[in-house]
Formats: C-alpha cells, structure tokens, sequence
C-alpha cells in the first residue's frame, strides 16, 4: 500500500499511542533519565574529592594525583552513563514497537528490554553522534544527515539490523516519502516539544511522546501505517485482529488477519519482495521466522521508487532491426 506521511495523523497517532500506555511511558521515561544523572552526579563527586585531598595535602605529588584521578573517575562515569542510557530510551522504542505490532499492553520494566543489544545500539549511538555532531559544524550537511538516519535507532529495536545495514535501510526510508516530507514532519516535532518544554516538568509527557512519534513515521514509512490504527483501538491488536498468545491455535502461530509469515513456522528461506526488502538488502541473508515472542517478525521494507532513465525508453539497435511482433 502507498503510504504517505501526513503530519496530522502522525500527530493524532502518536498521541494516541502516549494515551495508551501513559504509566509506562513516562515511568520509563523517568528511569532513563534519571539512572544516568545518577551515575553522572556520582561522577561530579568523584572529580572533586580526590581534587579536594590533594589540595588538602602538603604535598605536590599527591595534588597532581588527585587531580589526574579526579579526571579519570569522572570520565569513566559519564562513559558510564552513556552506555546505560542508550538501550534504557531505547527500550522505551521497544514498549511502543511492542504496542504496535503486538496489541501488547507497555510494561515499566520494558525499558530494560534492549539490554541484549548493549554493544549495537552504543556502537550506533557513538558513530552517529560523532559523524552528525562534526557535520553539524557547516549546520546543513549535519541536518540532512540526521534526516537520513531518523529510523536507524527503530530499525535496530525492530528487526535487530546491524549499525551499516540500518543506515542503508534509514536512508531507503526517507526516500519512500520523500527528504522533505519527512524534514518537515520532524521540524513539526521539534517546534512542540520545544515550546512545550517551557511548561515545568512537561518533559515526562514529551520526551516518550516524541519517541511514539518518531515511530509512527516509521511505520508509515516502512509501509505499515495501517498497524496504527489498531494499535490504539481497544482490544486488538496485530494488522487489527485480537491480541493471542504464542499458543494461539492447533499450530502455535499467531493468528492474525493478513500478518507476515507465521513466527509458527521454524525457518525458511524468503524469497526478496518487489524490489529490495531485507532479504534482497543483505546477500545469501535467511529470514528467519521462527517465532521469537520478543521480536515479531517484520515484513520486508519497502523500496524507494527509482529514477526513469531517460536512455531507457529508447530503443536500441537491435530493437530497430528486429522485426514488429505477429
């Protein structure tokens, strides 16, 4: 289906995803927040301590020391304080996917549900923080890049892609519904929450309101924006049919209306859709459908259309020389 971004609904949307699961969301929220500050205070402390002894101390050698070993615990920290806040907002990517996909109400201790992809989502978060924040330096080339790369957090949590394959499919993404539809679209989401974050303590709303709609554009994107609307109605859940255990069934699939392969089936080898999708993205790739209750399986992303040729609709030599079909 051709789905376009339409900043209104992704509005109505993530709003309506928020209203679902407020409790965990802004609990959550708060958890990944909060954790980090923590470690980082601890390291504010840990800088000036040892700083405070030396100074204390007659003696030149221990003030040196204490200041060098001021540094180094703080720098361990706030190292520290990155890598556990990455997968903690990143499971609160995790609570709405499971939402969407699943019908699966969000719990509190979802936030902790992306630890299992520590190294990947540090690694992602450090490359391209350095690789937008230099290029933020001459401000356009850094806005366009961080366009680009809008989906590769939730392509991560979602399908499990290494860093190089969801900055590809990020890319591929964007150009399904255009850069400036979907400029516009986060320009849209910048503006509220800034303005929003003039009112105290409004960013417990709009910090996971922003993550709900940052995935409704994915998902609009990735040519899943029907999921939406049953993701926010009562009582359903996958493609809109009822929210059923792994158990569902004689087989154990799950039985919902017009799902990808069933997670039932142990694996298969998949043939590429129209186009690129995931098997087509990544050579000799399997897809796996077994069924894994923590990561559903996606159906293939869908591809940018392609530029017209100007040279191809123009017949070659031998076209000329064959001679016109009886």
């Amino acid at each position: 289906m051709d789905q376009k971004l339409d900043v209104g609904r992704i509005l109505s949307d993530s709003w309506e995803l928020f209203k679902k699961d407020p409790a965990a969301l802004i609990v959550g929220g708060v958890i990944a927040a909060i954790v980090p500050f923590v470690i980082i205070m601890i390291g504010y402390f840990a800088f000036l301590i040892p700083m405070v002894i030396g100074a204390a101390s007659d003696s030149d050698t221990v003030a040196v020391l204490g200041v060098v070993l001021g540094f180094v615990l703080f720098f361990v920290l706030i190292v520290a304080a990155v890598i556990v806040a990455v997968p903690l907002y990143a499971g609160l990517f995790r609570m709405v996917i499971r939402r969407v996909r699943e019908g699966r109400p969000a719990e509190i201790g979802d936030v902790l549900s992306c630890f299992d992809q520590l190294g990947r989502l540090v690694w992602a978060a450090l490359v391209l923080g350095v690789i937008i924040g230099l290029a933020m330096i001459v401000i356009i080339p850094g806005v366009y890049l961080a366009v680009i790369w809008v989906y590769v957090i939730p392509l991560i949590v979602d399908r499990r892609m290494g860093l190089g394959e969801a900055m590809s499919a990020s890319k591929r993404l964007v150009d399904t519904q255009g850069f400036w539809n979907t400029f516009v679209a986060l320009l849209v989401l910048g503006v509220i929450a800034a303005v929003a974050s003039f009112v105290p303590f409004s960013q417990v709303v709009v910090y996971p309101w922003l993550i709900a709609a940052v995935l409704a554009m994915y998902f609009v994107a990735a040519g899943e924006g029907t999921l939406l609307p049953s993701a926010v109605a009562d009582k359903t859940g996958w493609q809109g049919g009822p929210v059923l255990s792994p158990a569902a069934g004689a087989s154990g699939a799950w039985q919902a209306p017009t799902a990808p392969p069933a997670p039932g089936v142990s694996s298969v080898e998949t043939p590429p859709a129209s186009g690129d999708g995931l098997a087509a993205a990544v050579p000799g790739r399997q897809a796996s459908v077994q069924h894994d209750p923590q990561h559903p399986v996606a159906p293939p992303l869908p591809v940018p259309p392609a530029t017209p040729d100007a040279h191809s609709s123009l017949p070659s030599s031998e076209d000329e020389s064959r001679p016109p079909a009886q």
